[in-house]
């Protein structure tokens, strides 16, 4: 069966793929994949929400270009219900890909129950740092330390009002207290004169030159930066865990794709040790398969066996755009 769809993709001869990829990572993709198989690359790239808006209107137009699309998990659970996505499950053959035992949470890494969404990478999410010139690591232990009065004024977070590293915040506070709980723990920390931003590097800059002694939602990248600069920065371990988060790996087959076999073999490639090893060394982030590269990749973001996690599935996502009208209320004022 392989060997057939093999055969056949080598007849279309390209994949499209629609992906909020950087440049490096995705000649490192198309490169190894023509070198493998013998079949071109080509893509369309923007931001997650710009690949969705594109993706809405060429379907209803009747307009189908693409085969595989890359996305944050969060944009990709928005295109189910557009029909723009098949399930990807029955396409995946290869043993060393359909094996539980491969991936890091210990099953396929499908981020809804459909498996039309597949999650390429784990990045293990610490929403918490600290400077520690100023902050001890027995300070902080569980997520409600930093609601303590003495750290007023001393607390950047990144927005939570929007997608990304604070609305993820919200949502893992919400998953493991419930709604009701994340409202107060949200209205108790917009009372403590948090710095506000949707600057990574600046809440990172706050963070290493004291200003904001604590930042919660600080970018990873930015950290093992800091970090490797030997600025004074580490991340912070709380009891509760942290997410489990594909971020910007989540990978969808489009409902009608114009290559279908090379789609096929694409999405078997990527999720093999030898195409995962690919795209992981060019994201720089952790990968989900057990057996993916971790050198040049910080510690930090790696999930280790034992380690408490929430996954981000798709009730995590649909979860976190509810909880996202929530937040605008509670500190959309301190925004302005």
């Amino acid at each position: 069966k392989w060997d057939g769809i093999v055969a056949e993709a080598k007849k279309e001869g390209m994949v499209v793929l629609y992906s909020t990829a950087a440049a490096d990572v995705r000649t490192d993709l198309a490169e190894a994949f023509k070198s493998k198989y013998g079949i071109n690359m080509d893509f369309v790239t923007g931001r997650g929400s710009e690949l969705s808006a594109r993706l809405e209107k060429e379907y209803s137009a009747g307009v189908h270009i693409v085969d595989i699309i890359n996305s944050g998990g969060g944009s990709l659970t928005g295109n189910k219900t557009r029909g723009i996505l098949q399930p990807i499950k029955p396409h995946l053959i290869l043993p060393e890909v359909t094996n539980d035992k491969a991936w890091v949470i210990g099953s396929v890494p499908y981020i809804d129950k459909d498996t039309m969404i597949f999650g390429l990478l784990a990045s293990y999410e610490k929403y918490y740092a600290r400077n520690t010139n100023l902050v001890n690591e027995k300070d902080i232990t569980k997520l409600h330390d930093v609601l303590d009065p003495k750290w007023k004024g001393e607390i950047s977070l990144f927005d939570p009002t929007t997608t990304g590293a604070g609305g993820s915040f919200i949502s893992f506070v919400a998953k493991l207290y419930g709604e009701e709980e994340m409202v107060k723990f949200m209205k108790t920390l917009a009372t403590m004169d948090v710095g506000l931003t949707r600057d990574k590097r600046l809440q990172g800059e706050w963070l290493a030159k004291e200003k904001y002694p604590i930042g919660i939602g600080v970018s990873p990248e930015l950290m093992a930066e800091f970090i490797d600069k030997g600025l004074p920065v580490k991340h912070i371990t709380v009891a509760e865990g942290g997410a489990v988060n594909t971020v910007s790996g989540g990978m969808g087959m489009a409902s009608k794709p114009p290559h279908p076999n090379a789609a096929i073999v694409f999405a078997n490639w990527i999720t093999s040790k030898e195409g995962h090893a690919v795209y992981v060394k060019a994201v720089k982030l952790p990968g989900a398969r057990v057996d993916a590269p971790t050198a040049g990749i910080d510690p930090n973001t790696i999930y280790k066996s034992g380690d408490k996690f929430i996954y981000a599935d798709e009730e995590y996502f649909n979860l976190q755009r509810k909880l996202l009208g929530i937040s605008k209320e509670i500190f959309a004022p301190l925004m302005q």
